[in-house]
């Protein structure tokens, strides 16, 4: 096959796209990939003042590029270029906060972006364009802007709040900035101004607000979870979190008895005990999805290690793994089958764990970036730097659910490996449930290479 040129290549990505929604490339902007010169010197001043390296991952959709960059503090940043015909022609910094539509989010996401800028002159240029007036310090207009400029000098603007102001003329936001510097947006008298909910949403207020629901005292009550994040729905939660770097917790030597956590974590299952082997099973879920683990213990100087048992059986491109599961295979080779069955047990226990500490002992993908797509009321999309943080987030979200995972739908594409899981985690006593559909890709020396979860919240069981 001849090569081909790079504006094929670029128009098979987009097809790609069309397929598979979303794809991760490591992208950096060229100037022939803006519409003009214009958009690319503010593309470059962006990078300038945030002082970002662009060697992160970046997903293409057909309307924009969504790519995420990291600041001095390993904090995730993520941004928007709207593009059309393969022209960059907008760029905008998304924001964590409940806004309610659309037109009016991206005004502000596009102002911060300009904001966040080393040269004056393209928030100037933005605010002159769209109409909206600055005040800042009892100034307003040019003085503001200036003095609004200077204050923050080389340092990138970090909100904490936005709120809105009624007003019988024009509407009004009022930015928080993590100093407690406000400044507010004065929008045109016309502007059809839609935006923050009635609750204002504030990183500090939910910190602050958040409470622990007190511990049961029956075997079947459900568990306190370990973060006190109250009542927010898991997109709220995840907008605020996702970003933030997760640790696991070193349990080595803090367990003394085996057994007695083995059943802590797992209130819902059987726990069968054979020496140092663990049986944790239960019925199946809609018939079909699986919860059950089967666990080895080796203890050590150091305390103990818990590891899956990854015993299983090839038969017909059948695999069979020591807890039940049955996964097609037909469409690899028996090199790829023998390469990848280890892997696939793991990652299916792994999944099966989230929701307890167990998973601290079987975490993988510890570097594997991964695109998060939520389905809640509206459609939210996330660069998260490594998976492993993802699931260490969702773990502790998820502390009083049973976790249901299988994998499915195992293929050869274009040469690599992709599969499917299937994630369920539902509420024992009403079995409303969050469900995740992931798709993972493997390289071609078999190692994770991509991974997307698409996140719908609160799914409910129908007749």
């Amino acid at each position: 096959m001849n090569e081909m040129s790079n504006k094929m290549k670029k128009y098979l990505i987009v097809g790609l796209v069309l397929v598979w929604e979303l794809v991760l490339f490591g992208f950096t902007p060229s100037q022939n990939d803006f519409t003009n010169s214009y958009q690319y010197e503010l593309y470059e001043s962006w990078l300038k003042k945030g002082n970002f390296k662009t060697n992160f991952p970046s997903s293409f959709f057909k309307e924009k590029i969504v790519k995420q960059y990291k600041n001095r503090k390993n904090e995730v940043i993520v941004v928007e270029y709207d593009w059309e015909n393969y022209k960059i022609f907008n760029q905008k910094e998304k924001i964590n906060f409940a806004i309610e539509d659309d037109a009016t989010r991206e005004l502000i996401e596009s102002l911060i972006y300009r904001l966040n800028c080393d040269d004056e002159m393209f928030f100037q240029n933005f605010l002159e364009n769209s109409g909206i007036t600055i005040e800042f310090e009892n100034l307003i207009h040019k003085e503001a802007v200036d003095s609004l400029w200077n204050y923050f000098g080389n340092n990138r603007i970090e909100l904490i709040n936005l709120q809105t102001k009624k007003t019988t003329k024009n509407p009004k936001v009022i930015f928080t900035e993590k100093n407690g510097k406000q400044f507010t947006c004065i929008f045109p008298p016309d502007y059809k101004i839609s935006l923050i909910k009635e609750e204002n949403i504030s990183r500090e207020k939910i910190d602050k607000t958040r409470t622990v629901k007190p511990a049961g005292s029956t075997k079947h009550k459900i568990k306190p979870r370990a973060i006190s994040h109250g009542d927010l729905i898991l997109e709220d939660y995840i907008a605020l979190n996702y970003g933030k770097m997760q640790t696991k917790e070193l349990l080595q030597n803090k367990i003394s008895d085996i057994k007695k956590f083995v059943k802590k974590e797992f209130p819902y299952h059987q726990v069968i005990n054979s020496g140092e082997d663990y049986a944790v099973s239960k019925q199946l879920f809609q018939d079909k999805y699986s919860s059950n683990l089967l666990l080895k213990i080796q203890k050590n100087r150091d305390g103990i290690e818990i590891y899956p048992d990854i015993d299983f059986s090839v038969k017909n491109k059948i695999l069979r793994t020591s807890c039940g599961d049955s996964i097609n295979l037909a469409n690899l080779n028996s090199r790829e089958i023998e390469l990848i069955s280890p892997f696939l047990i793991q990652l299916i226990f792994e999944h099966r764990a989230i929701g307890t500490k167990l998973l601290n002992f079987l975490l993988i993908h510890d570097r594997v970036s991964t695109s998060l797509v939520v389905r809640g009321e509206k459609r939210q999309f996330y660069e998260i730097y490594s998976y492993a943080n993802l699931l260490l987030l969702l773990n502790k979200y998820w502390q009083d659910r049973i976790v249901y995972f299988n994998l499915r739908d195992i293929k050869k594409v274009n040469g690599y490996i992709e599969f499917r899981g299937y994630l369920f985690a539902v509420e024992p006593a009403t079995e409303i449930y969050d469900f995740a559909e992931i798709r993972f890709r493997l390289d071609k020396d078999y190692k994770m290479d991509l991974i997307m979860m698409f996140l719908y919240p609160q799914e409910q069981l129908r007749g």
